[in-house]
């Protein structure tokens, strides 16, 4: 594949390889392919890296979504998260090219640190300007990620 040259990015047409493939659409153009996940246990302590990787099913998406990442408790608590432009704000969404492939990656920062045990990760994007969030092909406005990881605070 040639990559393609944008102002300071370059757009990637070969697939990514992700550690865990998934599949979810978001509106009509974007498609989460797969992700990188954080280790099996996170320490409050430290950031919650994850690294998603998109594909952009059409060319001419109209807006700039934000992206979030969002570490759930046991109980749908939020307890960390990571909200920001894709690939470190190097590929706002309304600049994705048909078929680019986008590696966007994310470390979540904690909001409660007390908490321990199972959480969940759940991804989506929203429209920086109105807040409303872009929604899956399921009718949901948010997709969990098929992994469980384990909050452990240290001793």
């Amino acid at each position: 594949a040639i990559p393609v040259e944008i102002a300071g990015a370059t757009a990637e047409f070969a697939p990514p390889t992700a550690a865990v493939a998934t599949v979810a659409t978001f509106g009509d153009a974007i498609r989460l392919i797969g992700f990188d996940p954080p280790p099996d246990t996170v320490d409050p302590a430290q950031p919650v890296p994850v690294t998603l990787y998109w594909q952009a099913l059409a060319g001419d998406i109209p807006t700039g979504y934000t992206v979030f990442v969002h570490l759930l408790a046991d109980d749908g608590r939020l307890i960390a998260q990571s909200d920001a432009v894709p690939a470190s704000g190097a590929r706002p969404t309304n600049e994705w090219l048909m078929e680019e492939y986008v590696t966007d990656t994310h470390e979540l920062i904690w909001r409660e640190t007390g908490y321990s045990g199972p959480a969940r990760l759940a991804v989506g994007l929203y429209d920086p300007l109105t807040g409303a969030r872009l929604a899956t092909a399921d009718g949901g406005d948010l997709f969990l990620l098929p992994i469980t990881v384990t909050v452990t605070p240290a001793p």
